[in-house]
């Protein structure tokens, strides 16, 4: 059998991410990464690709919490408040006519918000929303990236790790745009197509170079591309996210889930 009916394939994503949402009730976050990547991984035949979004939304918001509860633990209940409010609104838009615009614009909605959970002393009472810096900044590494890109070909380097870094700080400190947490979301994502990318060829480096200009470039090239422009197209961005998401699920089934991360992300 090769095809399925939509509607209930769909049925099955839903229950993916209930069944998420049911372990961030219970704290347990890290399984709750785990339900989010099963969502990403069983879009992977398909032809629309809006319906891996809440998977890589509830991943974010796992990586979120794990880290929230490693270091404010008494802040935690009230840091939950804002993703169950996100997590009930993701599950009910969760639908057939998935809105990709509006789930976004709620993503970005909670980042901002979460955000309050994320900064430790005295970085939360001297640091306030400055969205003119940090889109500057961004577009600047935007910039940096693509002057650069061509560091990532040795096999030996911190690049990624470096934009990332810089971009979470970015972000923590003085908040963010709704483009900015596309961007980052699409840096965290590339990030883990590229852990693959250097673990297959950790042995046998001879293709290295070949495989970052055949698989990370042409992503690099998009947003760096396309980025500064006033706009967003976001059925453009989300075809080039499925592709970054879809390639590292492929890879996971090669090389099964990396026991320890040769690139370690922030979040």
């Amino acid at each position: 059998m090769t095809k399925i009916d939509i509607s209930n394939l769909f049925k099955v994503l839903k229950q993916d991410l209930k069944c998420g949402i049911e372990y961030f009730k219970d704290n347990n976050f890290q399984t709750m990464n785990i339900l989010a990547n099963r969502i990403m991984e069983n879009c992977m035949f398909l032809d629309d690709c809006r319906f891996f979004l809440p998977g890589i939304m509830l991943r974010d918001v796992s990586f979120d919490y794990q880290e929230i509860s490693r270091n404010i633990s008494p802040a935690l209940k009230d840091a939950k408040l804002i993703g169950v409010n996100f997590l009930s609104f993701l599950f009910d838009n969760f639908n057939i006519n998935l809105d990709e615009k509006l789930l976004w614009e709620n993503f970005h909605k909670y980042s901002i918000r979460i955000r309050d959970f994320q900064q430790n002393e005295p970085e939360s009472k001297i640091y306030d929303e400055n969205l003119q810096f940090s889109s500057f900044i961004f577009g600047k590494l935007l910039e940096f990236l693509n002057k650069n890109k061509n560091r990532m070909l040795e096999i030996e380097n911190n690049f990624f790790e470096g934009i990332i870094n810089f971009l979470v700080r970015t972000i923590r400190n003085h908040s963010c745009s709704l483009k900015n947490i596309m961007i980052y979301i699409y840096f965290q994502s590339l990030m883990g197509l590229y852990q693959y990318i250097v673990f297959k060829n950790l042995k046998n480096p001879t293709n290295f170079s070949n495989d970052i200009e055949s698989e990370i470039f042409p992503f690099i090239n998009y947003i760096t591309t396309n980025f500064n422009k006033s706009d967003i197209n976001f059925e453009e961005f989300d075809v080039k996210l499925w592709k970054i998401i879809k390639r590292t699920r492929e890879l996971y089934l090669f090389y099964k889930p990396l026991s320890m991360p040769i690139r370690l992300p922030i979040k």
